[in-house]
């Protein structure tokens, strides 16, 4: 018995012996003594009943509203995951069950680690139906193997989810386009006329006459170049070898220009084959020397070769030399370059 129906009864009691002794000989009421005790009880549980709606009310209230200001409180940024993650790998991670209907690509999650919190956004989730659970692939690899825990951002509790059948596939109809609602009338015909273009106003004093020349066009323009040279180099005959390389030459997709010149001492009989390469691949070559000759002469040379690569990249371009005969043979003098045009 709660202690509002003890105090009731108390009075209850306390009535009926007042009543026995203020009014002499009244059984009637003594008769009737269960009555009152029985209604002060119910009484007494009825407020008890209140009380207690009245508890469970102020605490609903208290956990909703600050106490102070008696407003409601911010909600909270970020939204825990009540299912655990399993780690998969640094961008990877999944949760039981299908959540494909809770989750979004390109939504923002929050994972907790050992260091604290990161940030990511869902690149592509699907369901694995054999494990029964949804995988999540994030756009960096911020997990480790100490993931404990996602949040989900306030934004996307906060909106709607917008279904198919929210967009009303066809309501946009000819009807609802006003057909014919848009004549020629509206565009105002011939509404930007000369006038509206003032003109004159843009004349060649506007424009900076000769402020745009061909050297700020920069038309036939290097975008790259590199050069060798070497004053001399004995050739061993019958010895196909390199003699000039450039430095490392990186393309940019223009057509370039290779130039050789020289000059090679001869013997009679001796000639020297001069070839452009560019890695592996022979881009032009000449034969230099003459089969009637003195008996040691010079002969001036150039050999020049134009390169358009397949792609964009570095690449390596030399020259090499093979000499025939039966003499010393020697070049001197050699310079090799290369230029890109756009």
């Amino acid at each position: 018995m709660g202690a509002k129906n003890i105090a009731l009864q108390a009075i209850a009691d306390a009535v009926i012996d007042f009543v026995n002794l203020e009014i002499p000989g009244v059984g009637k009421w003594n008769q009737g003594r269960d009555a009152i005790q029985s209604a002060f009880p119910t009484i007494g549980q009825w407020l008890d009943d209140v009380d207690a709606l009245v508890a469970t009310l102020t605490a609903k209230f208290d956990a909703d509203h600050d106490p102070t200001t008696g407003l409601n409180p911010a909600p909270a940024e970020w939204t825990e995951e009540a299912s655990p993650p399993t780690f998969l790998d640094g961008s990877r991670f999944a949760l039981a069950g299908d959540r494909r209907a809770d989750y979004r690509t390109a939504q923002r999650l929050r994972a907790t680690i050992d260091t604290g919190f990161v940030i990511a956004a869902v690149v592509s989730l699907t369901y694995n139906a054999g494990l029964d659970r949804t995988e999540f692939v994030l756009e960096a690899p911020v997990l480790n193997a100490t993931l404990s825990a996602v949040w989900r951002p306030l934004l996307f509790e906060s909106l709607p989810k917008i279904r198919a059948i929210d967009l009303m596939p066809a309501s946009v109809g000819s009807l609802a386009l006003a057909a014919a609602s848009v004549i020629a009338g509206k565009l105002a015909a011939n509404a930007v006329l000369e006038p509206n273009h003032a003109t004159g106003n843009v004349s060649n004093r506007a424009l900076a006459a000769q402020a745009v020349t061909i050297a700020k066009l920069a038309i036939g323009a290097s975008l790259n170049n590199a050069g060798a040279d070497t004053d001399s180099s004995a050739l061993a005959t019958g010895v196909l070898q390199d003699v000039l390389t450039l430095p490392p030459f990186t393309v940019r997709g223009g057509r370039v220009l290779l130039l050789v010149d020289g000059q090679a001492e001869l013997e009679a009989g001796e000639r020297v084959r001069v070839r452009i390469k560019r890695d592996s691949n022979i881009l032009r070559s000449m034969q230099v020397g003459q089969t009637n000759t003195p008996a040691l002469y010079t002969s001036e040379f150039s050999l020049h070769a134009i390169d358009l690569p397949l792609a964009p990249g570095p690449y390596t371009y030399a020259v090499d030399v093979l000499a025939t005969g039966a003499g010393n043979v020697s070049l001197s003098d050699l310079t090799f370059s290369a230029v890109e045009f756009a």
